[in-house]
């Protein structure tokens, strides 16, 4: 659970370019083994709001397509696919 003061909690959470931060976690992002079990495909992340005052917001909109099953078997990484949204 991450606690933010007049609901801004920069960085909490944001795709960058490189993955999801999620500082208090051990390597400061969310990590792979934590959703990713059924291979490459297109994965839905749900983020769950809820306020002090009990009301809640899911959003369902962030929506990336996977390739590392593809990309690992593979020796050659010049030729890797990008996560893409879907």
């Amino acid at each position: 659970m991450i606690e933010s003061d007049e609901g801004v909690a920069n960085g909490i959470g944001v795709f960058t370019r490189d993955w999801v931060l999620l500082p208090g976690t051990e390597s400061g992002y969310l990590a792979r083994d934590d959703f990713y079990q059924a291979g490459d495909g297109c994965y839905t992340f749900e983020v769950t709001l809820e306020n002090e005052h009990g009301e809640i917001l899911v959003d369902t909109s962030s929506k990336i397509e996977f390739y590392w099953d593809s990309n690992e078997v593979d020796p050659d990484s010049e030729n890797d696919q990008p996560a893409e949204a879907c």
